[in-house]
């Protein structure tokens, strides 16, 4: 859990970064549009043929930006798929582990407290025959007679 939410800043910066680097494409391509239709109007006036000009460097000069732009972002939006893959599957792992050692403490404390019950149960008078007789049925039922599954269910319907 530690390592999750140490590793949850580092998501974060990295879909920042993401969302910048697609920001920056969105800014160069609206930049590309409006040149393009500022040079479009360029062109039909003979004498700014120099402002054309330099809007056409301009234009061209971006269009090579953005391309490199757009190849970052690829790059990372595929970067990042991945990472989110293997993060993914890190979780679910580490989730899993937790689980399955939970579920070795809970077995741990069972067998523990059958102990202690035992041992009260033979100070008490039971004899080891009565409890191996018990767990014996306790193994073929689920659960002891009379406890859980059969009045309970029916004073709960």
């Amino acid at each position: 859990m530690h390592d999750y939410l140490g590793m949850m800043p580092a998501v974060r910066k990295a879909t920042g970064d993401r969302a910048e680097t697609l920001l920056t494409l969105q800014t160069m391509l609206s930049d590309i549009e409006a040149k393009s239709a500022k040079l479009s109007k360029l062109e039909l006036d003979v004498a700014k043929t120099s402002k054309a000009a330099h809007l056409r460097y301009e234009l061209e000069a971006l269009r090579s930006a953005s391309v490199g732009v757009k190849a970052e972002y690829e790059n990372i939006k595929e970067r990042h798929a991945e990472e989110f893959k293997r993060l993914e599957t890190a979780r679910t792992d580490t989730f899993k582990n937790m689980w399955l050692a939970f579920a070795r403490v809970q077995v741990l404390n069972a067998e523990r407290a059958s102990q202690v019950w035992k041992a009260a149960a033979e100070e008490l008078g039971a004899s080891p025959e009565e409890w191996t007789s018990m767990a014996a049925s306790v193994a073929a039922e689920g659960s002891p007679s009379g406890a859980g599954g059969g009045a309970g269910g029916s004073a709960g319907g």
